[in-house]
């Protein structure tokens, strides 16, 4: 990783956040590869910021799967962010902010 951006880091001007190895659609993913995708970017988020990412970061995908709060709360997750939700034009998601339920994760 960068210096420039360790040091942001140490400073407290920049935040390491995702939870997953990549940023993957959720759909097409199998609850599996999923949950790989958790295990290996905590442990990258680990190395980075000496912790896991509290916070999911998925900006720009094409659906989420049902197993997402199972999933996140299992790796340490608390919260979730995507801006994907308000990019409709035609059909309008009615919310911006929520509480998503499932699984274990309430």
């Amino acid at each position: 990783m960068d210096r420039a951006v360790r040091r942001r880091m140490s400073e407290g001007r920049w935040e390491a956040h995702g939870a997953t190895q990549v940023e993957s659609d959720t759909l097409l993913a199998c609850g599996e590869a999923l949950a790989r995708s958790f295990l290996i970017g905590q442990e990258g988020f680990k190395e980075i910021a000496g912790k896991p990412s509290p916070i999911l970061w998925l900006p720009d995908v094409f659906g989420y799967s049902g197993c997402l709060p199972q999933l996140m709360a299992e790796s340490g997750v608390q919260s979730f962010f995507t801006n994907k939700l308000r990019w409709n034009g035609i059909t309008a998601f009615p919310h911006s902010s929520f509480i998503w339920a499932g699984g274990r994760w309430q």
